[in-house]
């Protein structure tokens, strides 16, 4: 028999289904008309959402984990694609079904979207009615998370919309406090692991909340701590074989999410001033095109929130201990020596921190920790997680007033790396916002029952207003092309330009053709992908015959793009022969090369110096494998330790750069100095792809030439045309008969 501290939530389930269906009702209003047009249109646009339809796709074409499953048919020849990004096995059950019962991938996908906003209101209603008894004032905390403004603005992320397992976790934590059976911190534990698998990120930020809770609410609990440790032991064992098979494949590839990707997905400090242009009530005033800066909370929610702050009980006895007026004494020292520093931002760090200390030794903060107080903690928790939000380095109209901010610390725990969006903590804030909400007027109904009903109506109101969308973009998806859908025709396709727009177009129709793709678009991209990229805008056809000594393949060089005479030049140049022409492309077949030998290198020969010529000696991290940092083209200076007979320079370059020269000292050809003609020259695109193909980890950009005998090497290096960066993280020097 359940207790009443076990019950979830604060009402009879009859009650709870007719809170769905209101949400149900309400998601598909919200989202209209795409109900209408399941099958017939893609939401937001023709980027994201069609590659989310293709994963569930092809999670319908064969079992999980399996290598089959793996190997998903993108970025051919290259394996383990299906793991680049999240693959939503959190939902694989419903989805595939749906797709093996008729419903198309499109159709699925636009459900999926559809009923992601009424599951997480519900779910955020569940948990609001548990933590505050009040059904109707937590049905308005479901409106806040459910039918956010952010979730407007990331309309075409999935992996941002199917959250609805997070309020369950803290659904389930919040009626173990209550009734101490270990069976809900399992259940919390399993809600966890879901939302692990739908999506990684709330993976991440979700288990940050958890031990926020955990902190607060447990405290020196020794037993509850270790409940807690293993039920969520348990969540990941059972989880582990698909987090094991991610971490593999992305070691095996090398990806990781540095600190500086962080920096650019990072809301500015005004950002909760900013609001989806698509928005009926604050579109056109507070509308921004960056959907990671549209942190804007609602002007209702913002004032229910503030004012229930307000007026809490626990700002009575406003005496300020010596520590917190210390503190914030020392904030305003610090914030006028910041006027007077070269780099004022890192002196108002120290600012930002001593105001941290100032409130969390504050009289309120300690009478919300001695009371354990719900709504104290998820608004305390709402302002931590807003200024993680902000980044490793934070910024006020893109101007730096914080650096090494908590974000840039919470990045150096394991898995934070995996994660490079901070600004996407804005939806866990959304969550300890509603129950904020909840609480407030929560406590206005029961002071005023007779009045409080209808301004509890009214709140909700005025909050979907706010949320509502003007009107849904709702492109039609790309054209399917009859010549491609052969059943008996497996040679992989490549489409031309080789840009977002027509790699997403590229999958979309590769559910239907099912042959394999060079094309792909992912949270990665493997570096042979990048490196064909690169070649490509820099005219190199030779990187397409790389991909011709795998097999012969098609390319489809659409007529639309600005490039296409160019584009069609370098497969003609690569072998290709035209095979077929529409009205929007042209289709050429490239036929199978041999392979290009190979041979094993010479020997390294011991290096002794090298020198950047804008960033003098890099002997340590090109050499003795201390990348701390990456080194950017320009000139390199290798002095090696005494003159040999030099073959080969091997480079462990980033895509983007264009071309290498390599001259050398070789007295038997023209005597000292360095020689007018360089040994080695010409772009390297192709050399990267077949590196790649090697090891995708840690390609190697084999240089070969005549022997020559030299102790002193340069080496230019030069972007492509129209790249933005490249980098260098290693280098080698191979050869034989070294002397004295």
């Amino acid at each position: 028999m359940t207790t009443s501290a076990e019950r979830p939530a604060g009402g009879s389930t009859a009650a709870d289904l007719l809170v769905f269906c209101a949400y149900a009702v309400l998601a598909v209003l919200f989202t209209w008309p795409l109900a209408w047009h399941l099958a017939t249109v893609v939401p937001y646009d023709l980027g994201d959402p069609l590659g989310y339809g293709w994963i569930l796709w092809w999670n319908s074409q064969a079992t999980p984990l399996t290598d089959a499953w793996l190997n998903a048919p993108i970025f051919f020849p290259t394996g383990g694609a299906i793991v680049f990004q999240d693959a939503f096995l959190g939902v694989w059950p419903i989805t595939t079904a749906l797709i093996r019962f008729g419903v198309t991938p499109l159709a699925t996908l636009n459900l999926l979207i559809i009923a992601s906003f009424a599951l997480s209101a519900f779910a955020a209603y569940l948990l609001c009615a548990k933590v505050s008894n009040d059904r109707w004032a937590a049905f308005a905390g479901g409106i806040v998370y459910g039918f956010a403004i952010f979730r407007v603005a990331h309309l075409g992320h999935l992996h941002v919309l199917l959250t609805f397992w997070l309020p369950l976790v803290f659904l389930s934590l919040h009626t173990y406090l209550a009734s101490k059976r270990f069976r809900w911190l399992s259940i919390a534990s399993m809600c966890w692991a879901m939302q692990g698998l739908t999506s990684g990120y709330f993976l991440v930020y979700g288990t940050l909340l958890v031990g926020l809770w955990a902190l607060f609410f447990f405290r020196s609990q020794v037993v509850d701590y270790a409940k807690l440790l293993g039920a969520l032991l348990l969540g990941l064992i059972a989880i582990w074989p698909v987090l094991g098979l991610y971490r593999q494949v992305h070691a095996a590839f090398g990806f990781r999410r540095g600190i500086s990707e962080a920096e650019g997905y990072s809301a500015d400090v005004v950002s909760i001033f900013h609001a989806p242009p698509v928005l009926a009530v604050w579109g056109r005033l507070l509308g921004g095109d960056d959907n990671e800066q549209q942190l804007f909370p609602g002007l209702i929610l913002s004032v229910v929130v503030v004012a229930g702050i307000a007026a809490s009980s626990y700002w009575a006895g406003r005496r300020w201990s010596r520590v917190t007026s210390a503190c914030v004494g020392l904030a305003g020292m610090f914030a006028v020596a910041s006027l007077l520093a070269t780099q004022p931002y890192k002196v108002l760090s120290w600012a930002w921190l001593s105001l941290l200390a100032a409130a969390a030794t504050s009289p309120p903060l300690r009478r919300v920790v001695a009371a354990r107080s719900v709504a104290g903690f998820y608004a305390f928790a709402a302002l931590g997680l807003w200024i993680l939000a902000l980044g490793p380095t934070v910024r006020f109209l893109g101007r730096r007033i914080w650096y090494h901010a908590p974000y840039w610390w919470f990045a150096l725990l394991p898995g934070a790396d995996a994660v490079r969006v901070p600004a996407r903590l804005w939806l866990v804030v959304m969550l300890a916002l509603a129950v904020v909400a909840t609480h407030v007027l929560a406590k206005l109904r029961a002071r005023r029952p007779g009045t409080a009903r209808p301004l509890v109506v009214a709140v909700c109101a005025s909050m979907l207003l706010e949320a509502w969308p003007g009107q849904i973009r709702l492109p039609t998806p790309p054209d399917r092309f009859a010549t491609l859908e052969n059943p008996s025709d497996r040679r992989p396709v490549l489409e031309l330009p080789l840009d977002a727009a027509t790699n997403y177009a590229a999958m979309y129709r590769g559910m239907f053709h099912r042959r394999p793709l060079i094309n792909g678009e992912s949270g990665y991209a493997p570096t042979s992908f990048l490196y064909l990229m690169s070649g490509l805008k820099n005219g190199e056809a030779r990187v397409l015959r790389v991909f011709a000594e795998r097999t012969t393949f098609q390319v489809v060089v659409h007529k639309s793009a600005a490039d296409a005479a160019r584009l069609s030049s370098l497969v003609e140049e690569a072998g290709g022969v035209k095979k077929d022409e529409g009205a929007v492309f042209t289709l050429y077949e490239v036929p199978q090369a041999p392979a290009s030998p190979d041979s094993p290198a010479p020997p390294p020969v011991t290096i002794r110096r090298v020198t950047h010529s804008a960033q003098g000696d890099i002997t340590r991290i090109l050499v003795d494998d201390d990348a701390s940092t990456f080194v950017e083209p320009g000139t390199l200076e290798i002095a090696l330790e005494s003159a040999c007979r030099i073959e080969e320079i091997q480079l462990a370059v980033r895509p983007g750069l264009g071309s290498v020269e390599v001259f050398g000292n070789d007295p038997s050809r023209q005597g000292a100095g360095v020689p007018a003609d360089p040994v080695w020259t010409g772009a390297i695109a192709d050399l990267g792809v077949r590196a790649a193909f090697l090891s995708e980890r840690d390609p190697r950009i084999r240089l070969r030439f005549s022997p020559m005998v030299t102790a002193n090497l340069t080496v230019r290096l030069q972007l492509a045309p129209g790249e933005p960066n490249a980098s260098l993280s290693g280098v080698s020097v191979h050869g034989t008969g070294c002397g004295g």
